[in-house]
């Protein structure tokens, strides 16, 4: 049965064969999965239609093949004939092979305690029983195959695990799991739990895949069944006391992306459309992030870790781990945390001479964040191996410039923000550039790929990374230079995230441009160390 759902999910990776671009979606494996299911995950094995279209494009463009499925296919022959000799995709899974296959687990516990099944839809229900059956029986060392029935539905046990046909669906698992998964067909599913629903209201039809977790439920299992000790369970239990909602994430494909989604319950205070970081850096910046509100949730962490009894973590005391921090660095962290808000910061530059870059800290106190700065100098200070000197009349900070390198570090304060850059001028190449990131092609082609209501986070342009890559020493490197040809034919990264329908989406995206190359460059990237 492993083996079985390893070929579903391995053809879901590029986009199997004898897909169908007009026959009807087939059932839902989430109806064999139970409504207090732990984690649910899901697989389109045998994308339709525009589906199959996508996969297809934006694979062929990155691995620079069009053979993609027959290359995967005879790869995936060799694993199952490993396995058992004489077991073929073709002949003995892609026949009764639906569109869909799940995994899920309603129970965890430590040992072999642990309740899930596989979940794979079918064409033909009696050709895939008769195959898990004779697949069971033939396997080399196998344990006896025995018959059972539950609740009217006649299995296979083997061992410690149970398979057999629920409706429209093989299911393979451990004997609960199995017969978990007939009473949610039978009764209430996955499928129709409000929880899941409303986790996946945002999330669109032709999603490649799905991925379901309560965190509420594992933390109660890891309490109950894990093997934590009392500090830990303290810590469990700290957590249990927030509020968890059930998190849910996707994938989905267009002919030159990928999107991974992560969908989250939105926080009471969170705003529906908060802006971007980023967009506002220099033009020319190939990688740029911005993070907002990481002081105030520095700040949170602190103080529940200093709230925490000495302990928690074996035999650290975490209010003394901090004064530690604070001793041997000079730097006091929970003042630090109060007057710190957004974090972002880009990079720019064509080559090693033409490299820039800044980080921008955004202030909520300027007093508290002109004290940390002085800390900061008064550190710095002591290091011999650099100079460190105040800038310039008229501006507020230090600049240092270390004794091996011929490069200067600009730290500026700058109304409500901290920059540290790269060169003479970083805050004015920072916060007022002549060009900005938001008027450059590139990156508005970028963000539309995250869709509307998310705001860019995070950008890396590819485009100059293969520049970095061709120079000498790193171009020698093997591994480097069989990476290349991939690296060539990636466009970019984004993410970004925003709340919508009160929901909290973060989006991850990767652009792929046209490419070139042969089967053999497909061979190479399956069968790579």
């Amino acid at each position: 049965m492993a083996v079985a759902l390893l070929a579903a999910l391995l053809l879901a990776a590029c986009g199997g064969s004898n897909a169908s671009s007009t026959s009807a979606p087939g059932p839902d494996p989430a109806t064999a999965a139970p409504a207090g299911s732990i984690f649910y995950g899901e697989a389109t094995i045998r994308p339709q239609g525009s589906q199959s279209g996508a996969i297809d494009g934006v694979l062929t463009k990155l691995l620079g093949t069009t053979d993609i499925g027959g290359a995967v296919t005879r790869e995936l022959d060799k694993a199952l004939a490993s396995v058992q000799p004489g077991l073929s995709y073709e002949s003995d899974i892609s026949p009764w092979l639906g569109d869909r296959a799940a995994i899920f687990f309603d129970k965890l516990a430590s040992g072999s305690n642990s309740s899930g099944a596989v979940v794979v839809s079918t064409t033909d229900p009696g050709a895939a029983g008769a195959a898990a059956t004779k697949i069971a029986q033939d396997a080399p060392h196998s344990e006896p195959v025995h018959q059972a029935t539950y609740k009217g539905v006649s299995y296979s046990t083997q061992g410690s695990g149970a398979f057999g046909v629920v409706g429209e669906f093989l299911v393979a698992g451990t004997e609960d799991g199995f017969k978990a998964a007939v009473n949610a067909f039978k009764g209430d599913s996955l499928a129709e739990a409000e929880s899941y629903k409303s986790a996946l209201s945002s999330a669109p039809d032709d999603r490649l895949a799905t991925a379901f977790i309560d965190p509420k439920a594992l933390l109660d299992a890891v309490a109950k069944y894990g093997t934590v000790g009392a500090n830990g369970l303290d810590f469990l239990h700290l957590v249990q006391k927030a509020s968890l909602e059930p998190i849910v994430a996707w994938a989905d494909a267009t002919p030159s992306s990928i999107g991974l989604e992560l969908s989250t319950a939105a926080p009471k205070d969170a705003a529906a459309g908060s802006q971007s970081l980023i967009s506002g850096f220099p033009a020319d910046s190939w990688l740029a992030f911005g993070v907002h509100g990481v002081g105030p949730g520095l700040a949170n962490g602190l103080d529940s870790l200093a709230s925490l009894a000495p302990g928690t973590f074996g035999s650290s005391n975490p209010a003394a781990a901090l004064d530690r921090i604070r001793r041997l660095t000079g730097l006091d962290l929970p003042s630090f945390a109060k007057w710190l808000d957004d974090v972002s910061g880009y990079v720019s530059g064509s080559s090693v001479f033409s490299l820039g870059g800044a980080v921008v800290l955004s202030s909520r106190n300027d007093s508290a964040a002109a004290k940390t700065l002085d800390e900061i100098q008064r550190i710095l200070r002591n290091d011999v191996d650099l100079k460190v000197s105040t800038l310039g009349a008229g501006s507020s900070g230090f600049k240092v410039q270390p004794s091996s390198a011929p490069i200067e570090i600009d730290v500026e304060q700058r109304g409500g923000k901290v920059v540290a850059g790269l060169g003479v001028g970083a805050a004015d190449r920072a916060l007022s550039p002549d060009t900005t990131l938001g008027d450059s092609p590139a990156f508005q082609s970028a963000t539309d790929a995250l869709g509307s209501g998310l705001a860019p986070s995070f950008y890396l342009d590819f485009a100059p990374i293969g520049g970095f890559l061709s120079l000498s020493g790193a171009s020698a490197n093997p591994q480097i230079e069989q990476a290349k040809p991939y690296v060539d034919r990636l466009d970019y990264v984004v993410a970004g995230s925003g709340v919508v329908d009160g929901r909290m989406l973060s989006r991850l995206v990767l652009g792929v441009k046209d490419g070139s190359g042969s089967t053999s460059d497909v061979t190479a990237a399956l069968t790579a160390p």
